[in-house]
């Protein structure tokens, strides 16, 4: 056999079974060790979660490196089986011990759950859960270690794989936060099963036991454990205070982590020594309490009563609580260990308390002990023995209990055998005195006499068999007695007498109640008394005559077939009355259709009743008059509704009826005048002629005010009158807002008129105009707009265009104009700003150029002054400067072509080269400029040489006193001016002085700043502009004040100043205008919408106020302000009334539909027939609530189109149970006329069967449950069940007539001693039978049989004739003719094809 293995490990054998695997002792060959492998016992497709989890117990055990926690080696999958190799431990698990009771000193046990403690401690720092910590995972090696086992259910911190709701543990050590489901659990979950597993094994129970997991769960979540005292009295409190904070079921009250609870048992352990002592004191007073009272037992007098085992001083107590003595490595402590003196003192306390429970039990007992001795003297055995039983079950082992018990049970077997003899005795009594009675109710007396006899011989005084011989000997006498009446009473029925015969034989039958003669004469009288009362047609007296004979003999079929007859003769009459009563009933509550029915039905019964015929007369009256009526009313509804066609059918069909009556005439002239009103109405409403079609219609209403189609004319004709009206309002207003000016009001009119249906001509005109006016608008604004950006971004070219082209567009319109001349101005200040920029640059190139000369940097001093000359060409000081330059310049040039020799190339080049060094701005000069004025130099073959004058350098120009003189002054003159906030003055004269000394330090400030506040007061009234232009004087104003305070008062602040105070009165009187306007126009609204005016008439109070202090700026912002308050409040308003008009619509609209609705439900319930009145009044209320809607009154609306729906609703109902009422009539009719047919086919069955004796089952199966569905009324079924009863029964009597011929033949054949024709009719005859016709034939002279038929069964495809027999004949040997009679031959005949044959016969004859 092959070595098992797993992955590379070999296997040894198995060490257990857990919840997810096996796990088997493996040796490792490779690193030559031993290891445990757990292996995943799931069959099949392993779930991925379950693999997921064995994986994780590896992946957690393996993160951790502790003693007391045991080491994972390896994991891997082994052909689709996970498995973990991990180290393999000698030793046993905590479980094991546990259940043997192995004795560990207190304090060992206390180590190694600190060990464990600690071991957990280590795993929750390094975020590892056990979530099943229990004694099962805690194994215990042989050098005394803890090892902690199976990380199956180990949660890592950060792991999800734990389902919610999700139980993972063993039920007994869960925690309540893990029996609750709960998701997220932390270490202390853990210190709860180790709670658990130190008080089960200090005390050997655990604190959780239940008879389910779930039980247990409930335990641990809901209930205390029990404290450890209840096992352990002794135990410390210290010790119980240490498992209840451990077992608390809130985690915060539990030790905060492993460290903290080993660190208290440690603590404790400490101080066991201590509690030892007093521990082993009491224990050894506990003893010496139980031997005194061992001492005490034994001298009570009955002992044996007591149980042995607490006499006994050597057996201790519940010694089996510790089954082993420490192992080896295990300090033996003995009998002072403190563990062990808890379970003796609780083993005493139990002696002691079972010790003192018996002594307690002695006294009663030996009382009860007593008096079963003297129940045994005086023989109650019986209650002896129950007592003795009793004791037993206290003291089972007690000799003289067992003793007495035994001779009880022998006086009680003694005389049990003696009762037993004398009841069999009693019984063979019984069973004689039974025999005898069975032999007297079947008329053997003489029988019945001798049994009593014999049971008197057994008892000679018994009564019973005493009365039994009496009333046999009396039964003998009264037999003779019955024999003498009984031939009495056929001597009268022979002689006709059958009253006398009839009372001879009940006279007869009170001697012999059994005898059939007496029967039989009983039954012929009472026959005949019935056929007489039959032809006199006292019914009821027939039908007591053959009641009084069928229950003499309730076979009979003439009897049967009298009871018949009389019982539905009766049951005709009966229902005849009833239903003439009916009739009666109906024709009072002038139901006359009910009422001819009823008296139709009673005249079916009995068609020779005058009563029911004046009835029906009297019925079918009164249905003409009823029916006539409803014509009436119907052509009145009709005639309301404008239904003239139809009305005139009913009022036709009425005088057809009834042609005198006089409301029907009447009706038919006010139709003639209705139909012509009527006519006339509605050919003027489509004229036109609106008033006219009123006066009609008003008239027509005034003939009949319910008439409908006269009210529908004139609410049409006030509608379209109402609608002329106002489509002329709104003609008239549009026009006047065209005229207005306001194109939008007029154009949203004009679509509302074109919505009511107004003249599309006029209002199209209006609305086409009022949008071409709105587009016209459009573009001004959109010209304004488009102007004030590029006035903005300073195109001011095109916002003069712009402005131009607005103007023509809106000539009246002021934005153009200001537009246009704030452009203009933008200009001007442009050009004036790009003048002075001109300035400012020709100062400055003039600087400059001063600057470069007096640096003796020529060519760009030149190049200065040419750009300033090409801004202001005629500028003297820069002509002056170019002139100066360009002489210096000449000068040069000639200088350098004077010192030119005419000596080689080489020379000039290095004489150039040397001058190009010497002078290098030469060089610039002459490649950048060309020179104005050429000098041409005449060269020589031979130049004399010539001496090279000294170079002189032009000196810079040198400020002159009086120009120092004059920038002082002009320095002072600066200053001031920029004091003075003279800006444009200030720039000047800096820029002056800056001509004058290029870098005069103070000048360039003075400039600079002088600038700055230039651009900002430039930038600062261009806002203002365009603040002007779009009406904002507020911020006008506020850039207008930055302005004063950045510059001197000048004119353009005196225009702005004066263009604010004028514009802000015009805004703020055109503020006020309209504010006073929208107020008007808002409050109204806002009022109905529930809404305050408080904060925009603050703001308006505010705005007046400013006004009157002539602050007409704050006053055109504030009542701005108070402007858009009330336009906020029309809009929340307009809102609000949207809204509350949207609902009050949707309302509206909600309730037509639900009237739709209910008027579908009406129609489908035909209410506008059963319930005409509300019906229309709700049509009237929805045409109304219609009018209500179009006219936008939703509110009323609505409340018409609820009434409309709740009228609706009411003819609905009205109009239901109406209709269930004449279809329950006409159900009541139907199921009427169904029971007649059931009746009547009941009668048909029962014509049928009279004078036919036989019986069908299938016949009686039909008319059985047919009388079961009469009595359920199920008429028609019924009636289909008489119908197939009498169909069969017809084919039954035909059957009939087959089987009488047969038997006649069978009748003759034998009479003739024909048998050949017998062997053909009974083709089944055997040779007995066959045998035993021609031996009658042969000794009898002649033969004759008359056979009559009174009975016939048929079943399936035989039937069963019942015949009475007469035979007569003469025997050969004698000339005498004897008879023979029989009461009931028999016949079976079987059907063959469409024929009958005989199978059997049978018959017992009577006679000589």
């Amino acid at each position: 056999m092959a070595e098992k293995t797993i992955g590379r490990y070999k296997i040894e054998g198995e060490l257990g079974r857990g919840a997810m695997g096996l796990v088997y002792k493996a040796y490792d060959p490779v690193l030559e060790r031993y290891a445990a492998i757990k292996v995943m016992t799931t069959s099949g497709e392993m779930d991925e979660e379950l693999r997921a989890r064995f994986f994780r117990e590896a992946r957690s055990a393996a993160r951790l490196s502790n003693p007391h926690i045991i080491s994972i080696y390896d994991m891997g999958d082994d052909q689709n089986r996970p498995f973990i190799a991990m180290e393999f431990v000698e030793g046993e698990d905590l479980k094991a011990l546990i259940r043997r009771r192995v004795f560990f000193p207190f304090a060992r046990k206390l180590d190694l759950v600190a060990q464990v403690c600690r071991a957990l401690h280590y795993a929750h720092k390094h975020g590892v859960i056990h979530r099943d910590v229990k004694p099962g995972n805690i194994r215990l090696t042989t050098e005394g270690q803890v090892k902690i086992l199976d990380f199956g259910l180990a949660r890592l911190g950060t792991s999800e794989m734990t389902r919610t709701g999700t139980l993972m543990g063993t039920p007994y050590y869960m925690s309540p936060e893990q029996a609750k489901g709960a998701r997220e659990i932390d270490g202390r979950s853990d210190l709860f099963s180790v709670g658990v597993i130190l008080y089960e094994f200090l005390c050997y129970r655990r604190p959780f036991e239940a008879d389910s997991p779930t039980a247990v769960c409930y335990q641990i979540i809901a209930e205390p454990h029990p404290p450890l005292s209840v096992h352990l009295p002794a135990c410390d409190k210290e010790i119980e205070a240490i498992l209840n904070r451990a077992l608390a079921k809130d985690p915060a009250d539990r030790f905060a982590d492993g460290e903290e609870m080993a660190a208290a048992l440690s603590a404790f352990a400490l101080r066991i020594a201590e509690r030892e002592q007093e521990l082993s004191a009491r224990v050894k007073e506990m003893e010496s309490e139980l031997e005194r009272c061992r001492a005490e037992a034994r001298k009570v007098p009955a002992q044996p009563l007591l149980d042995p085992a607490l006499l006994d001083d050597t057996l201790f107590p519940f010694q089996g609580e510790l089954d082993e003595r420490p192992r080896e490595g295990v300090e033996d402590t003995g009998d002072e260990d403190y563990g062990y003196l808890l379970i003796r003192h609780a083993h005493l306390d139990k002696a002691l308390q079972s010790m003192v429970r018996d002594l307690e039990r002695v006294a009663p007992l030996i009382e009860q002990f007593e008096r079963c001795k003297r129940q045994f003297d005086a023989g109650q055995w019986d209650e002896c023995l129950a007592g003795v039983e009793e004791l037993l079950k206290s003291c089972p082992r007690n000799p003289e209990l067992l003793e007495m018990e035994k001779r009880c049970l022998e006086r009680i077997e003694a005389r049990r055998q003696e009762q037993e003899r004398l009841e069999r005795e009693r019984k063979e009594i019984i069973r004689l005195i039974q025999q005898g009675e069975e032999s007297q109710r079947k008329q053997d007396l003489e029988g019945a006499l001798v049994l009593a006899e014999e049971a008197l011989r057994l008892d000679e005084g018994n009564p019973e068999a005493l009365a039994l011989k009496q009333s046999a000997e009396a039964g003998l006498k009264l037999r003779r007695q019955a024999a003498e009446l009984l031939a009495q009473a056929r001597a009268r029925l022979a002689e006709s007498d059958f009253e006398s015969a009839l009372r001879i034989a009940s006279e007869g039958l009170r001697i012999a109640p059994e005898s059939g003669d007496f029967k039989q004469i009983q039954v012929a009288a009472l026959t005949i008394r019935a056929q007489s009362a039959a032809t006199a047609g006292d019914y009821t007296g027939c039908l007591a005559a053959v009641q009084a004979g069928l229950a003499i003999d309730p076979r009979s079929p003439q009897l049967k077939r009298l009871a018949k007859e009389a019982a539905e003769e009766l049951k005709k009459r009966e229902q005849a009355e009833a239903f003439l009563n009916e009739a009666r009933e109906a024709l009072a509550q002038g139901n006359h259709e009910r009422a001819e029915l009823r008296a139709d039905e009673a005249l079916r019964l009995r068609s020779d009743w005058p009563v029911a015929v004046e009835v029906k007369e009297r019925a079918a009256e009164a249905a003409r008059r009823q029916k006539a009526r409803e014509f009436l009313h119907e052509a009145q509804a009709c005639c309301t509704q404008g239904n003239y066609g139809e009305c005139r059918r009913r009022i036709d069909s009425g005088l057809a009826l009834l042609p005198q009556d006089q409301e029907l005439k009447a009706l038919r002239d006010k139709l003639d005048m209705l139909e012509s009103l009527i006519r006339k109405a509605s050919e003027s409403l489509a004229r036109g002629e609106y008033e006219k079609a009123l006066e009609i219609a008003g008239n027509a209403l005034e003939v009949d005010a319910a008439q409908s189609a006269a009210n529908q004319i004139r609410k049409s004709a006030a509608e379209m009158l109402e609608r002329k009206k106002r489509l002329e309002q709104l003609r008239i207003e549009a026009e006047k807002e065209f005229s207005r000016g306001k194109w939008q009001s007029c154009a949203e009119v004009c679509r509302s008129a074109m919505e009511l249906g107004g003249e599309n001509s006029t209002f199209r005109r209006l609305e086409r105009e009022s949008e071409n006016k709105l587009r016209e608008a459009r573009r001004v604004e959109s010209l304004a707009i488009q102007a004030r950006e590029r006035l903005d971004s300073e195109d001011f070219e095109e916002a003069i265009r712009l402005a131009r082209e607005l103007s023509e567009l809106s000539p009246e319109d002021r934005r153009a104009e200001q537009i246009r001349q704030l452009a203009e101005t933008g200009l001007d200040e442009r050009k004036a700003r790009l003048e002075q920029e001109r300035q400012n640059k020709i100062v400055q190139l003039l600087a400059d150029g001063q600057r470069e000369l007096s640096a003796q940097r020529l060519r760009s001093a030149r190049r200065l002054y040419n750009d300033l000359l090409r801004l202001e060409p005629d500028h003297a000081d820069a002509l002056t400067a170019r002139e100066k330059i360009d002489q210096i310049l000449s000068l040069q040039r000639r200088r350098m072509t004077r010192t030119v020799s005419l000596a080689s190339v080489g020379m000039l080049a290095l004489l150039g080269l040397v001058w190009v060094v010497r002078n290098p701005d030469a060089v610039n000069v002459r490649s950048d400029t060309p020179d104005p004025s050429p000098v041409v130099t005449q060269q020589s073959p031979i130049p004399p040489p010539v001496s090279r004058p000294p170079e002189t350098k032009p000196e810079p120009p040198q400020t002159s006193n009086s120009n120092v003189s004059a920038i002082q002054e002009k320095l002072a003159h600066a200053t001031t001016s920029l004091e003075a906030k003279d800006f444009a003055s200030a720039d000047r004269i800096a820029t002056e002085i800056l001509a004058l000394s290029a870098r005069h330090p103070q000048a360039l400030e003075i400039q600079k700043a002088a600038r700055q506040r230039l651009s900002q007061v430039t930038r600062l009234k261009q806002q203002i502009r365009r603040y002007l232009a779009d009406s904002k004087y507020v911020e006008a104003k506020g850039a207008l004040e930055s302005v004063a305070a950045l510059s001197a008062p000048d004119k353009d602040i005196q225009a702005f100043s004066e263009q604010i105070r004028t514009g802000s009165r015009r805004a703020a009187d055109s503020a006020r205008a309209e504010t006073e306007k929208l107020r008007g126009r808002v409050e109204k609204g806002a009022v109905a919408a529930g809404i305050s005016l408080a904060p925009a008439e603050t703001l308006t109070t505010q705005a007046g106020t400013l006004y009157q202090s002539g602050d007409y700026t704050a006053a055109a912002d504030r009542f701005v302000q108070a402007r858009a308050a009330y336009a906020e409040i029309e809009t929340k308003a307009a809102e609000i009334l949207k809204g509350r008009r949207q609902e009050q619509r949707q309302a509206a609209l909600n309730a037509r539909q639900s009237f739709d609705r209910e008027r579908a439900v009406a129609q489908q319930t035909e209410a506008e027939v059963f319930a005409k009145g509300p019906f229309s009044k709700a049509r009237t209320a929805a045409a109304d609530a219609e009018n209500k809607f179009q006219q936008g009154d939703f509110s009323s609306a609505e409340k018409g189109y609820r009434e409309a729906e709740a009228l609706m609703r009411e003819a609905s109902n009205g109009a239901r149970k109406a209709a269930e009422a004449q279809a329950a009539k006409q159900s009541e009719d139907q199921a009427s006329r169904q029971r007649i047919l059931a009746l009547e086919g009941r009668r048909t069955l029962a014509g049928v069967m009279q004078g036919f004796s036989g019986e069908d089952a299938r016949v009686a199966a039909e008319e059985a449950k047919a009388e079961q569905l009469l009595k359920e009324g199920r008429w028609s079924e019924a009636s289909a069940a008489f119908e197939r009863a009498t169909r069969i029964l017809e084919s039954t009597k035909a059957e009939t007539l087959e089987l009488e011929r047969i038997i006649g033949s069978y009748a003759a054949a034998f009479s003739g001693k024909d048998l050949k024709t017998l062997q053909a009719l009974w083709p089944g005859m055997d040779r007995s039978n066959f045998e035993s016709f021609r031996s009658t034939f042969e000794i009898n002279e002649s033969i004759q049989l008359r056979l009559k038929p009174v009975r016939y069964a048929f079943q399936d495809q035989k039937a069963v004739v019942t015949c009475i027999a007469e035979l007569s004949y003469t025997p050969k040997r004698d000339s005498r003719e004897l008879s023979l009679s029989s009461d009931s031959a028999t016949f079976t005949m079987a059907r063959a094809g469409d024929s009958w044959t005989i199978e059997s016969f049978v018959g017992n004859y009577r006679g000589k």
